[in-house]
């Protein structure tokens, strides 16, 4: 099991596959040239709708935040990718 910042990954198709997306950032400031997986936005989106199923489709926050990162990233999403999770 590989491990992505303080989560597990699952030896699941999707974690791998989402572990495998996530874009390497750097830290700027105080803690300089420290490193950081980001998620991908669908990945996000993904992740915000698996725990907006979970609370019973009642997660205002979780269908916020899908809303937000649609508004922002919507032209540029990997819609196959996502239909495919």
């Amino acid at each position: 099991m590989q491990r992505c910042s303080r989560w597990p990954v699952r030896n699941a198709g999707y974690d791998q596959q989402a572990f495998q997306r996530a874009e390497k950032g750097v830290v700027a400031g105080r803690e300089q040239g420290r490193s950081f997986n980001l998620a991908s936005a669908e990945d996000i989106i993904l992740h915000k709708l698996y725990w907006y199923r979970i609370w019973g489709g009642n997660s205002e926050r979780q269908w916020n935040d899908v809303r937000g990162v649609l508004k922002v990233q919507g032209n540029v999403l990997d819609l196959e990718y996502m239909h495919r999770w």
